[in-house]
């Protein structure tokens, strides 16, 4: 068995344990004057940040923007101003360009406020006590599931409705990892019958971009060294449509949402052009009664642990993980 049902349902108690405390930040900000909001951070916070836009645009009626703590200062820093608030995800709490941004808001800025979303404990961001709100990503840069809490929380006035999420959330750990049990044994095959000397392609649409994005770049590229390509499928067809062949190695995510007839497009074409294709359908790990707004955070959620899942059964297969590196946090760049 590769997925370990007790340290995932050990780490959802975690996250659970941490609604209360996102829910009072959220009446707390409710209080304050917010302008607009900048959602920073790198690697997999970036990609985090983008599954979850759609959202963001139904839900907040400030200007928002996603991007890195580099194009923050050198291109944005000009549109801070007091009442301005800056999420920030980060695993180890670290990173100098992150700090080194934060620092210069604080400084120039010292009624701004500050969120982080932090997965380590004790770190030099915490040290720097510059933060205003805190929440623990729980050894991970930004947890999803607290997030979509925090911006549902900010957002919904009706006590009874964020009664009825916080139940359904409470809940989701257990149903989540049943669906990922379901579906080892497919997820074993996609990684036996692949060859990591091949290039793949990972195309998905929607809420699941990020995650598609996040998997290519930091699981296969990054920990696998696999060349891998993630496409939009609705990009598919403006040139990377042109690469397949029979024994391309092409995977498909299938949304279970609104953009779902994209991806099937995309699927039925490769269908007819490939032997070598997977699909990935997030109905097989679907939530039953799971409202809509909460769909939006948990099924990007749901994906990347499919991810992380391949991750381990791809370690094994190469030998390779993320303590075999050859560059990251190993030489200077």
């Amino acid at each position: 068995m590769y997925f370990k049902k007790e340290n995932f349902m050990n780490d959802y108690q975690k996250v659970a344990s941490q609604f209360n405390d996102v829910e009072k930040n959220a009446e707390n900000l409710k209080q304050k004057e917010i302008s607009k909001l900048f959602l920073i951070g790198s690697g997999g916070t970036y990609t985090k940040f983008v599954d979850t836009r759609p959202m963001l645009f139904e839900k907040l009626t400030i200007p928002f923007m996603i991007t890195s703590p580099e194009e923050l200062l050198d291109l944005y820093f000009d549109q801070i101003d007091e009442k301005t608030m800056i999420i920030a995800g980060t695993k180890t709490g670290a990173t100098e360009e992150l700090l080194n941004v934060l620092q210069k808001v604080r400084t120039k800025f010292n009624d701004s406020i500050i969120y982080g979303f932090i997965g380590d404990d004790e770190t030099e961001l915490d040290e720097l006590g510059i933060l205003n709100y805190r929440t623990s990503s729980v050894d991970t840069d930004i947890h999803l599931i607290l997030f979509g809490w925090l911006i549902l929380c900010l957002t919904e006035d009706d006590s009874n409705v964020l009664q009825k999420y916080r139940d359904e959330l409470t809940l989701v750990g257990e149903q989540v990892a049943q669906g990922l049990i379901k579906n080892e044994e497919k997820a074993a095959a996609l990684v036996q019958s692949s060859d990591p000397e091949r290039m793949q392609m990972w195309i998905t649409s929607g809420r699941l971009w990020g995650e598609a994005c996040c998997f290519c770049n930091y699981i296969l590229e990054e920990i696998q060294w696999i060349q891998a390509q993630a496409i939009h499928s609705s990009e598919f067809f403006h040139g990377p449509f042109e690469l397949i062949s029979d024994n391309f190695q092409v995977n498909v995510v299938l949304n279970s949402g609104e953009t779902r007839k994209q991806d099937i497009r995309v699927k039925n074409f490769i269908e007819q052009h490939s032997t070598s294709a997977n699909t990935i359908d997030m109905d097989d790990f679907k939530i039953q009664g799971l409202s809509t707004d909460l769909l939006q955070f948990v099924e990007p959620w749901m994906l990347n642990h499919y991810y992380d899942l391949l991750l381990r059964i791809y370690e094994q297969k190469t030998g390779k993980s993320a303590k075999t590196r050859r560059y990251y946090r190993v030489t200077e760049y």
